[in-house]
Order: structure tokens, then sequence, then C-alpha cells
């Protein structure tokens, strides 16, 4: 997994690991907030569900590596990210903050 980090905030994993293999993709760092108007916006974009009763789905989003969406998502995802500075991606951590 590598992590992607700009303006201080924590933006996206890229993750292709033999854990949880339906999970490898491009995972965007978000708020449960966005996920609406994000999954209106980028095609095959889903939210990371929990995987355990009484645990709460994540705030991260991921484009799966099996889309068949993945390339044109992903561009458009750094398309918001660079020429937009989309607020709706990335967010602030200890570590993003220490960078």
């Amino acid at each position: 997994m590598h992590y992607i980090y700009y303006d201080r905030k924590n933006m996206l994993i890229l993750r292709d690991t033999a854990k949880e293999p339906e999970l490898n993709g491009i995972w965007l760092a978000t708020t449960q907030a966005h996920h609406i108007s994000l999954r209106a916006e980028l095609p095959g974009i889903m939210t990371i569900l929990a995987d355990k009763p009484g645990k709460k789905d994540s705030s991260w989003m991921y484009i799966p590596k099996n889309s068949p969406h993945f390339e044109a998502t992903a561009i458009r995802v750094c398309d918001l990210i660079i020429s937009r500075g989309d607020p709706r991606i990335g967010v602030v951590t200890k570590k993003s903050l220490s960078l």
C-alpha cells in the first residue's frame, strides 16, 4: 500500500495486496458526508463497508482495481485533486501534518 499526501492531507492509498484482494484499487480519503456527491460524479466508486457487526462503515471510498471505469475514474480523481483542489477529497491526519 502506498499513501499519497498532497497539501498536508492524506489524499489516496494505492492498494494491491493479497489480503482482501477485493479491496485492491485506489482508496480516496474523504468523509461520509461526501459519499453521495462523489458516487454521483465518479463511476464505479464504492464505499468501504464494515465487515463486522457493530463496526461503522468507513469514511474511505475506493475505485476497485477490476472496475471497467478504473482508468477514467482515476484520471477524474486526479483532476479533482490537482486542478480543482476539491475539498471532498483529502483528510488532515497527524501524519500528514508532520510531513
